[in-house]
């Protein structure tokens, strides 16, 4: 497998050296040497381009098929990511959390804290048409109003930069349209400059907006039918409840009076994610949160997210974050 590893410090170093303040993006492989060049073209056929929305962020913008496997290493530290995936298979690996979207369009939000890194596998065939951009907590909190204190315990955190942590938000239409727009710039130059500095300011207002809206909202952005809506809204406050984690899938569908069928199409077509999947996200963040807190051990964290022992929760905590339980007790706990 072709293997591409540079940090973002780099990246950007690179991309600023080579921009030299011209207008518009740059194709990745224009900023290595010849032999790093062939990326594009022999080994993946499209559009791998970067731009940079100030000095404290960088845009990366895909839309390509593989032709052969490859994979992108980047070494992150003190950075937000945002990833809209649009089209196509993602699999990404924040430090040793794994995230596959398996072809469904989702977006995003990581955190990176000390010593992280962010790994990207593309596979021989695959088509992937995302945006993904690096950016500054304090740009988000600053320029665009995100407000941590009306947000959950797992945003808050996610923010803090604290950990290398991931949470899955459903791409919106105002957030998929958008992206769209910038996959498809119609201009070169000053005005593609213009466009994109318009059209990236647009996105993070969408994104700052989604974050800062409660999920009933959220979930009524999505454009699904009614019956959908309701099946996800009754859902996702569920699973708010110590007592719905607990449950299994089918568990809950009967709870809620639906069949699980429902829920999973629901959950498919809104969040782009399997209702497993969230299930799992909201064991996790949950256990962490409750880890953190001290006062429970790791069996009674265990037994109140849905695990019949300590020693299934543990390889799954460490599957999802990278570490064990045990390292989130709060310190000299």
């Amino acid at each position: 497998m072709h293997e591409l590893n540079i940090s973002a410090k780099e990246l950007l170093e690179r991309y600023s050296e080579y921009q030299k303040g011209e207008p518009g993006w740059v194709e990745l492989a224009e900023l290595f040497d010849k032999d790093a060049a062939e990326y594009s073209g022999e080994i993946y056929n499209g559009k791998f381009n970067l731009w940079s929305f100030n000095a404290a962020s960088l845009v990366a913008v895909l839309d390509f098929e593989v032709q052969e496997d490859f994979s992108t290493t980047t070494s992150l530290q003190n950075w937000l990511t945002l990833e809209a995936v649009l089209q196509g298979s993602s699999e990404v690996h924040v430090g040793n959390q794994p995230l596959v979207n398996h072809g469904m369009p989702r977006l995003y939000i990581t955190s990176h804290g000390e010593n992280c890194s962010k790994k990207r596998v593309h596979r021989k065939g695959d088509k992937l048409r995302c945006i993904g951009m690096w950016i500054s907590p304090v740009l988000l909190q600053e320029r665009f109003g995100l407000d941590v204190t009306g947000i959950g315990d797992e945003i808050q955190q996610l923010l803090s930069n604290s950990g290398s942590d991931a949470i899955v938000f459903p791409l919106t239409q105002d957030v998929r349209t958008v992206c769209n727009d910038i996959v498809c710039m119609p201009y070169d130059g000053r005005l593609a400059e213009q466009y994109l500095k318009a059209k990236f300011t647009e996105l993070l207002c969408c994104v700052t907006n989604l974050v800062n809206s409660p999920l009933e909202r959220r979930i009524e952005k999505l454009s699904l039918s009614r019956g959908k809506s309701m099946a996800i809204t009754k859902t996702v406050q569920a699973l708010e409840s110590s007592r719905f984690l607990s449950m299994s899938l089918g568990e809950i569908a009967t709870e809620l009076g639906f069949c699980q069928s429902t829920l999973s199409s629901a959950f498919k077509d809104g969040f782009g994610m399997k209702l497993s999947e969230y299930l799992l996200q909201r064991r996790m963040h949950t256990a962490k949160q409750q880890l953190k807190a001290g006062g429970m051990s790791v069996l009674e964290v265990a037994l109140s997210v849905g695990y019949d022992n300590q020693s299934s929760f543990g390889r799954a905590y460490r599957q999802f974050f990278g570490r064990t339980p045990r390292e989130d007790f709060p310190q000299g706990g």
